[in-house]
């Protein structure tokens, strides 16, 4: 990422744009987590401070269950 657009919020934003995109899709894709690959330690640590759960065997793969996100947005 362009170190121009770092620590402004954006991926912040772009994580909550694509939580509510799953959530808009529950309906026709079923769903237990959102998987993510931390391509570096910085990205690794955008998601585990955003509360991602590294896998034991592979700690650059991440998840966040879907019911998490139902709860964040309201929606039980």
């Amino acid at each position: 990422m362009n170190s121009d657009f770092r620590r402004k919020g954006i991926g912040k934003l772009l994580l909550l744009d694509t939580f509510k995109r799953v959530l808009a899709n529950a309906r026709e894709i079923a769903s237990a987590v959102v998987v993510v690959d931390a391509k570096d330690d910085g990205a690794r640590k955008f998601y585990l401070h955003h509360d991602f759960i590294p896998l034991p065997s592979q700690p650059n793969r991440l998840f966040y269950p879907v019911k998490t996100i139902e709860k964040l947005f309201g929606k039980q």
